[in-house]
């Protein structure tokens, strides 16, 4: 599971499809914020 935020930092539901993360993070519209919980900010409104 990963946990999502928006821009603002508010919290957004968890994500569990792990190959759209990873088009997020390649395309860098996301950033990882935290490692040992694996939370992803969206940078895209």
């Amino acid at each position: 599971m990963v946990y999502v935020s928006d821009g603002d930092g508010k919290p957004l539901m968890p994500a569990e499809s792990y190959g759209k993360i990873r088009h997020l993070l390649n395309d860098k519209k996301d950033k990882v914020v935290k490692k040992n919980l694996f939370a992803i900010q969206l940078l895209d409104g």
